[in-house]
């Protein structure tokens, strides 16, 4: 009981985003039921939820179902998930515990076609047990099994997360405050953001914050679900700060932060040369705007001939907690109808955040004329200018404008082309922000100002991935390596372009481009699963001699692959096919030259010579891991300048 209880309560800690539904009622009295089950985003969770008291290592996207008990020695389980659009097929034993991870292609006996391994769709999936009874379901099914002899004894629904999302984020001047909100001692003035799901263990988050006065700030981050930062702290928190910028003493405004996820770890890396570079800089996981405020500020609410609650006229101060108004004061005047606090041309609500000392007025509508007063009736208007476009067409629904207009933008793409980028400025260069209506339509309010409307527009690339945005450094390459059938999603909807790739994927993409010749002989490494995906490609890229293995009959088709073994396949991989390997680059002016493994150097020279890959700030990183957008890149570049 007690060994159950704990597994519930490290269950429920982890958030597991877990739904049940009840049992159907085909199971036979006494079988084992479902009690739990659920979706672990992060390899270390599962481990620790599901493996505590074993030796078997947790996988990221894991999914799991738990019976109340084990079931009899000898049953043969089969499990069918499905989120309506795809469905994996995969045996289970008799355990209570049956877990999988969508990273293991090898564990299921029916994967979906054009699936690769990673991340699977975000969504709810429905789990569906079946007793086979005696039939031990065969591996690598190339269709889900006739299930006439199963019996259904179970059906359970699990949702699937993506990548965590901000759920909150903030400022909160008052350290107590702080501490009550995030749950630890914190120091006064501090931000901080609050995501979904905890990331992967293993995950690096780069946060870039600027503040309202165009100064940047930067730290790192990690896998936390809540992470958090004092402008007072700067004993080993901010990586980057501000020249002329105070601890305690920062700008006041809106604050913009934006979070990427990095390869490497920056955390205690103060020296700007060492830190993120824009070139690297490009998964951006997450931006917010935050207020900040200095300290207390004074609010004087103006009645503009109207009357307070307490039947008084004069002006009415507030002070601002954390730069807000708690209780807005209530104000009438007859034959008027309120409009609202203004200050200037916002409208004051007690979500609005004060950085000063501000005075705000009430607006009024006469109830006779229709005109209003406490605000500007302006009659006055400003032009509104659209910036020459290529590929594309700006319209608006008016040239001229008076103050508070409502102007909609009409977007039109060019054939095969999309929306990249759409802003609106005013005179002083000042974004004016807009809403999006939807089939191509935004709108704005009018400043008292001419405003200038800025668009541009990028081919369409015609990807099924949500994850790829079109204007990212790597579509091209991803949109080549897709349409000639070099590389697949890890779903029908998501490519996952900062996946890393594995020596086993990168074998079977050159294995397509040879398009996946006959083989007959046997596999040399005692690692390579019979009937795998990938034993096949493996097996013709060992009898061509493009890949060797690691010396003692194993392969390790599952290891990250690293950008020093990717340039040595396709070294070798050229010269099988006869190609031009004269290209030879001069590496020793790269830093980490001398990282470069022995038997990789000539592969690495000519891999840098023939422009496939390239180093960034001065570095080679013989020893990272090529991701799945980086491994794009790469093919496309060896397609182009290699096979030609």
């Amino acid at each position: 009981m007690k060994t159950k209880q704990k597994f519930l309560s490290i269950l429920l800690s982890l958030c597991l985003c877990i739904r049940m539904l009840p049992m159907t009622a085909l199971a036979a009295e006494g079988d084992p039921t479902i009690d739990q089950a659920g979706y672990i985003l992060n390899g270390e969770d599962a481990k620790e939820a599901l493996f505590k008291d074993s030796s078997d290592n947790g996988e990221n996207y894991t999914m799991y179902v738990k019976f109340s008990q084990d079931f009899t020695e000898g049953t043969n389980l089969w499990f069918e998930i499905s989120n309506g659009s795809t469905t994996y097929g995969i045996a289970g034993g008799n355990k209570s515990m049956q877990c999988w991870s969508f990273l293991n292609k090898g564990q299921f006996e029916y994967w979906p076609e054009d699936v690769e391994p990673g991340a699977p769709a975000a969504g709810e999936y429905t789990v569906t047990v079946y007793n086979a009874g005696e039939t031990a379901v065969s591996a690598n099914l190339t269709e889900l099994p006739d299930k006439e002899n199963f019996t259904e004894i179970g059906k359970t629904t699990v949702n699937v997360i993506e990548q965590p999302t901000v759920i909150d984020s903030g400022y909160i001047l008052d350290a107590a405050a702080a501490e009550e909100k995030l749950g630890y001692p914190c120091f006064p003035n501090t931000m901080y953001i609050e995501y979904s799901e905890a990331f992967p263990v293993g995950t690096y988050l780069w946060y870039v914050i600027t503040d309202a006065e165009g100064n940047e700030y930067g730290l790192a981050g990690n896998e936390a679900k809540v992470q958090a930062w004092s402008f007072n702290n700067n004993v080993g928190q901010w990586e980057k700060w501000p020249e002329g910028v105070e601890h305690g003493s920062h700008p006041a405004g809106e604050y913009k932060i934006e979070v990427y996820e990095t390869e490497a770890n920056y955390a205690g890396v103060t020296e700007a040369e060492n830190q993120p570079t824009d070139a690297e800089l490009t998964n951006k996981v997450a931006e917010k705007i935050v207020g900040v405020v200095a300290g207390e500020s004074t609010v004087t609410f103006k009645a503009n001939g109207g009357r307070f609650a307490d039947d008084t006229t004069a002006d009415k101060e507030v002070v601002t907690v954390n730069g807000k108004v708690v209780n807005i004061p209530e104000v009438t005047r007859n034959s008027y109808t309120f409009e609202g606090w203004f200050n200037g041309n916002d409208q004051v609500d007690n979500d609005y955040v004060f950085y000063e000392d501000t005075e705000v007025t009430a607006k009024w509508k006469s109830k006779k004329s229709g005109g209003s007063s406490g605000g500007s009736s302006v009659s006055t208007t400003y032009s509104v200018t659209v910036s020459s476009v290529e590929n594309g067409q700006i319209t608006v629904s008016s040239r001229n404008a008076k103050e508070d207009d409502t102007v909609t933008i009409t977007v039109k793409p060019d054939t095969d082309y999309v929306l990249d980028k759409l802003t609106v400025s005013d005179k002083d260069g000042n974004s004016i922000r807009l809403t999006n209506k939807g089939n191509g339509e935004y709108t704005f309010t009018m400043p008292a100002s001419r405003v200038t409307i800025d668009a541009s527009f990028v081919k369409d690339l015609g990807l099924p991935f949500t994850d790829v945005a079109n204007n990212s450094w790597y579509a091209d390459e991803v949109a080549y390596v897709y349409e000639n059938g070099l590389m697949l999603g890890t779903s029908n909807t998501n490519f996952s372009p900062n996946l890393t790739t594995n020596r086993g994927m990168i074998v079977t993409m050159l294995y397509r481009l040879e398009k996946e010749p006959a083989v007959t002989e046997a596999c040399p490494f005692t690692d390579v699963s019979d009937g795998s995906w990938y034993e096949n490609a493996i097996i013709w890229a060992s009898a061509n001699k493009i890949v060797e293995g690691y010396g003692d009959s194993n392969f390790g088709p599952e290891d990250s692959i690293t950008r020093e073994q990717m340039a040595a396949i396709l070294y070798r991989y050229t010269q099988f096919k006869g190609y031009d390997l004269t290209a030879n680059a001069d590496i020793s002016s790269f830093n980490d030259a001398s990282q470069v493994s022995d038997w990789a150097l000539n592969a690495m020279k000519w891999a840098c010579g023939a422009g496939l890959i390239q180093g960034d700030s001065n570095n080679i990183m013989p020893t990272g891991n090529a991701t799945r957008c980086q491994v794009a890149a790469i093919l496309m570049r060896y397609c182009e300048n290699i096979v030609k």
